[in-house]
């Protein structure tokens, strides 16, 4: 083989690896894990995903000055509805909890909301805004040393933004909701003070990580 053609070859590889590494991200056989990440990395913010609206399943802030992220290949975002209480709980947690260099392994917002039977209908969270220091509202953290017992933070200011919903179809089949936003608080509890910047989600919403 000439030197040409190894240099055809070497370079046909290396944009294969580096396609499959943006666009793949995960195994085929875990997608309803992953569900197809895609990592932009912030240029402003260091060690941050951009902030986006395309369902890239990503998340991250930081906490007291480091950060809080998705894992660029695994991540977990739930959204749940409870009934009887009338709430929606939004959780951020990385997939491996554990390596979180701000020792808080889950993130988790819970306010009042009604009138949702379906995943679709978070489209009506579309430019909600959630004041963090309502008496209606909860934030709770799970820490790295306590994975068990979530903990829950008294928010002194704050704010939860859901600024875009969208809904995702294909020839007429519903894939998932898109629900991006951001988030910043300051709080604390009697363990824990967190200051909490910069916060962005933007999570594919299905049946496989939405409860009711």
């Amino acid at each position: 083989m000439n030197t040409i053609s190894i240099l055809r070859l070497s370079t046909l590889l290396l944009l294969s690896t580096i396609f499959n590494t943006i666009f793949t991200a995960c195994d085929d056989d875990d997608d309803d894990k992953c569900n197809h990440i895609v990592w932009i990395d912030d240029d402003e913010f260091a060690g941050l995903p951009a902030y986006t609206e395309q369902g890239y399943n990503t998340f991250g802030a930081y906490i007291n000055g480091q950060t809080f992220t998705s894992n660029r290949n695994e991540y977990i975002t739930q959204i749940s509805f409870q009934s009887g209480d009338q709430t929606l709980t939004l959780s951020l947690e990385p997939f491996y909890a554990r390596l979180s260099p701000t020792n808080i392994g889950k993130l988790s917002f819970t306010f009042p909301y009604s009138h949702i039977n379906k995943y679709t209908d978070l489209r009506n969270l579309q430019g909600t805004k959630i004041d963090l220091t309502n008496n209606n509202v909860e934030v709770q953290v799970l820490t790295n040393s306590e994975l068990s017992a979530e903990q829950t933070i008294t928010v002194e200011s704050g704010e939860l933004n859901f600024q875009r919903v969208q809904i995702l179809t294909v020839d007429n089949e519903v894939l998932e909701a898109i629900v991006s936003g951001t988030f910043e608080f300051n709080g604390s509890n009697d363990q824990l003070l967190l200051n909490v910047t910069h916060g962005r989600f933007d999570a594919g919403v299905d049946a496989n990580n939405f409860s009711f």
